[in-house]
């Protein structure tokens, strides 16, 4: 996948949900922020581009798969707050319904870039 600068913040979780189809680790992890956090399941917290990497290579391994039903992008001063009502699934397991929290930042050379990765947002509030 050739890899363009994401020129909004939608545009970047476009491109993420491009990348992570076509199993392009590279092409997902060029929209992460070196400084990311990361929040995959309830009390967990992945810090940095390598602990996200990592995360990612795993979903791609087991083959899960994603999608999005509805989705706002609020956007002040270079940084956006990405909301969406989504689907997870993961194989031989039922389907999630999820809604996710993802914070973008621009960067005025590269681009808008994930900074914050809650993919199940509100739900983190429930920690086990």
């Amino acid at each position: 996948m050739e890899f363009t600068i994401a020129e909004t913040p939608l545009q970047a979780i476009d491109m993420l949900a491009e990348a992570f189809q076509l199993n392009d680790l590279d092409g997902i992890m060029r929209l992460y922020d070196e400084e990311a956090l990361a929040v995959p399941a309830p009390g967990m917290e992945v810090r940095g581009t390598l602990e996200i990497r990592h995360g990612f290579s795993e979903a791609l391994r087991l083959g899960i798969s994603s999608r999005t039903q509805a989705a706002r992008v609020l956007e002040a001063d270079g940084i956006a707050i990405y909301l969406a009502h989504w689907s997870l699934q993961m194989p031989d397991e039922q389907e999630q319904h999820l809604t996710a929290t993802i914070v973008l930042r621009k960067h005025p050379e590269a681009g808008w870039k994930i900074l914050i990765d809650n993919p199940r947002g509100p739900a983190i509030l429930h920690q086990t």
